[in-house]
């Protein structure tokens, strides 16, 4: 089955299957080092409002180091704003436990803070995204990222692991 593993993995077991029985294989292990999850807007609201954009993604960086350091506070708090009470606890933990160990506390965000790319890195995932898809136009770095709204690095740094409490 292809599918998104932070999606996946909780549904499966949700299923009744064993984590033991599930093998999941990442891109990053068989040779395609994608991003994973992005901010968006559009270049005319950033270039009209620079100031709201650059708030916004500082407040997301903000509750993303708060959530890094209690990810159970963190996940508790999604799951009692959810109105529709639909979220399942433990599959939403399985989730977050997933894209922590996977995507979130990397060597490279420990390295260049959240939000940060390794140009080179992102250069490599165009291309592979190119090639794979037969994609006709051959966008650069600079066409889809930048880090002009990113605060600077001292205040973009994963919370040091002495302050990271475990999730349960």
């Amino acid at each position: 089955m292809s599918a998104f593993a932070p999606s996946a993995v909780p549904a499966l077991i949700k299923a009744s299957k064993k984590p033991d029985d599930i093998n999941v294989f990442y891109y990053t292990d068989n040779g395609l080092d994608f991003y994973g999850n992005s901010i968006f807007v559009k270049k005319s609201f950033a270039k009209k409002n620079p100031e709201i954009v650059k708030a916004f993604v500082r407040a997301y960086i903000r509750g993303f180091q708060d959530m890094i350091k209690a990810p159970t506070a963190g996940l508790d708090a999604v799951l009692a704003a959810d109105p529709s009470k639909l979220m399942d606890r433990e599959s939403e933990r399985i989730r977050l436990e997933t894209v922590l160990a996977q995507g979130f506390i990397t060597p490279e965000v420990e390295t260049l803070g959240i939000g940060a790319v390794d140009p080179k890195r992102l250069e490599t995932s165009i291309q592979q995204t190119v090639q794979g898809f037969g994609i006709k136009t051959n966008p650069t770095v600079a066409d889809i990222y930048t880090d002009q709204y990113l605060p600077p690095l001292a205040q973009r740094q994963l919370p040091p692991a002495s302050e990271r409490k475990p999730l349960q």
